[in-house]
Formats: C-alpha cells, structure tokens, sequence
C-alpha cells in the first residue's frame, strides 16, 4: 500500500511538474510568435501529453513491437523537449528583461535556438565519450587499465545494436577487466541473450551489479539472462583479480541496490562479513554513489557508481545534488575515491543536454 501511494505521489508531482512547464512554454511562444491557443485546446494538450506518457510506459511493460517501440521514443523526447526548451525559454527571457530584442530577431533566435538545442541534445545521446582517470596507489607494481560501462538502460530505447556498439568501442581500450556498475537493463522493453550477445565477445573478466532498473525488469529475469552470458554477477561478495603475469591482484566488492539512500549499518555489516584484504587495492561497486558517513570505509581504495546520469538533461543536475555527494567525476571522499559514471545510455528520453554518455578508463597506476 505504501509502494502504490508513494507511486501516486510521484506521478502527482510529475503531472503538476509538466503542466506548468507547458504553460510557461505556450506563454513565451505566444508572446514571440504573437498567437492565441484557446484555452480549451491547449488544457486539452496539456493534459493528454503527460497521460500518453503514462499510457505509453505502463503498455511498455506488457506489449513489445515496433509499433509500441515508436510510440513510446516519440513520447518520451516530446518530455525531453518540454524540459529543454522551459529552460531555454526562461533564460532567453531573462535575457529580454536586460537587454531589449526586438520581436523579428527573438522570432528567428528562439526558433533556430529550439531547434538546435533538440538536436544536438538528440546526437550527444548517442555519441559515446571516453574519459580516463587515473588512481595512484602502493598496491600494484604495474599500471592497471579498467573500463567501466554504467547505466545503458537496455529496453525499449536502446538494444543490441547499442550494446554492440559499446562493447566495441570498449575492446578497442584494451582492458584488462570491465566492471558494469548497475542498470544494464532499463525495465521496460524486451531484454534477452541475443542482445546481450556482445558482452561474450569481451576477452577478459567482466562484472556486474544490480542497479534499480535491473530490479524493476524482474530480478530474477536479469539474472537469468545474465547467466548465459560471462559476465559474473556480484551480489553482497567479494572476488579477486589476478593479472596474467600473477604480479598483481585487485579485490572487487560487489553491493546490491539498496535504495536511493542506503542505510550505513547495512553497508558496514557486509563489509564486516567479507573479511577484506588490506594488502589488495579494493574496488567497491555500487549503483548508487552514497556517502560513507560513520562507515567504516578504510579497507575500500575506490568506490565507482553510477545511476545519477548527471541529471542527464540540463538544469535537472542542481536537483539530483541534492541526493548524492557527487553526480559525476572524481572526487575524494574521507579517504578513498569516489569515482561516478555519468551513464553510457540514457533513461527515458534519449537525449543529453550538459552531460555526455561516458566510457570510463580507470587507470590503477603505483
């Protein structure tokens, strides 16, 4: 009962959310483009476009074919787009009130602005980024490289093509281990072993663990899935890594998903049962990248995340700070390193505005 409320409330909100945004939208664009809507067609509007994307997520879940596929792409970049452009609207406005533009040259702005803002945000969703990072430590005799891949929500948006795509790119970084913090499934859509067909190909150790949208699939359903590939799945263990030439070896933590702010006593007493080696550096990997408050976190060298996308589409970053110490980059946190993903894929809309879909090379260098 608790869950059904709490989902009420959330597309209560959302609902709320969009409508005002659509009004300011409407109202900016009227004045510019000197227009009147009648009010009874565009409540009409306003309402229908957050209820079809309802419609269409929860027919997602049940139903899977282009037809539903199209529909729900289309339905979630009309959402992406009233996010972009209540922004820009509102800052271009904030610009008017300082500087006067006359009303030909702000028709032609905000038009080719919107456009443009749509599609580049389109193409950044796609074009994959590698950043590199390095981590220096008295733990191994040699330099390390590690990819991370975090959140490709693989679904009703992305699929095998994606992945392919990914895993190629990934191959051709040299890794010597591939660590996917969480969310490789998205919860909606079709998700089977023919799409996850390219993680097979990867020469070297790959590991998982589960992130929120891999829970909402069906747990049990990723995880069968992920059994006829070779990807080994972490949950609540550890595991150690040995180079070929046996000189050096990495320990790796794998944690389930244990909601948005996991509870410090939880964390501590699965570390506390995994008997840690401190001689090895540590890998700890978890979907969420929580903070290590009254935790004992000495035996943990690196803690990598994701699930925060960065806020995926501008300003969405400054609310999703709010949760987390850190929504992208490397931090020092206490006294290990934090480093979280800004995502590989997208989650509802595919699209990305002041963020990037990443590829991660960790360098563990003495």
């Amino acid at each position: 009962m608790a869950n059904i409320l709490r989902f009420i409330g959330f597309l209560a909100i959302l609902i709320s959310v969009l409508l005002g945004f659509q009004y300011y939208i409407l109202h900016r664009l009227s004045a510019i483009f000197q227009f009147t809507c009648p009010a009874k067609v565009s409540s009409l509007v306003f309402i229908l476009i957050p209820l079809n994307f309802i419609a269409i997520s929860i027919v997602s879940r049940t139903s899977w074919n282009i037809a539903v596929q199209i529909w729900y792409d289309v339905s979630a970049i009309v959402i992406g787009s009233i996010l972009i452009f209540f922004t820009a609207l509102l800052c271009y406005h904030g610009i008017q009130k300082i500087v006067p533009i006359p009303l030909t040259i702000s028709q032609a702005v905000v038009s080719i602005g919107l456009v443009s803002l749509l599609g580049y945000s389109l193409f950044t969703a796609q074009h994959l980024t590698v950043k590199t990072v390095e981590i220096p430590t008295a733990k191994v005799k040699r330099k390390i490289t590690i990819v991370q891949i975090s959140d490709l929500h693989l679904g009703i948006v992305h699929g095998k093509k994606f992945l392919d795509h990914v895993v190629a790119r990934v191959k051709a970084l040299h890794p010597e281990l591939v660590l996917i913090t969480g969310d490789l499934f998205d919860g909606i859509g079709d998700v089977n072993a023919d799409t996850l067909q390219a993680l097979n190909t990867l020469a070297v150790p790959t590991f998982f663990i589960v992130g929120n949208h891999d829970m909402f699939v069906g747990l049990e359903n990723a995880l069968a899935v992920l059994s006829q590939t070779r990807v080994t799945v972490l949950r609540n263990e550890k595991t150690v890594w040995h180079d070929t030439l046996q000189h050096d070896t990495l320990q790796l933590v794998g944690l389930d998903y244990f909601g948005m702010r996991p509870q410090n006593d939880q964390i501590n007493k699965i570390l506390q049962t995994l008997a840690l080696d401190n001689r090895y550096f540590t890998i700890l990997l978890e979907h969420v990248p929580f903070d290590f408050q009254n935790t004992d976190h000495s035996q943990i060298d690196l803690q990598l995340a994701g699930h925060t996308h960065a806020g995926q589409i501008f300003p969405w970053s400054f609310f999703v700070k709010y949760f987390y110490p850190s929504i992208r980059g490397l931090m020092w946190l206490h006294d290990h390193y934090l480093y979280v993903s800004s995502g590989t894929g997208t989650w509802g809309p595919p699209m990305r505005l002041g963020t990037w879909s990443e590829i991660t090379v960790i360098r563990v260098s003495p």
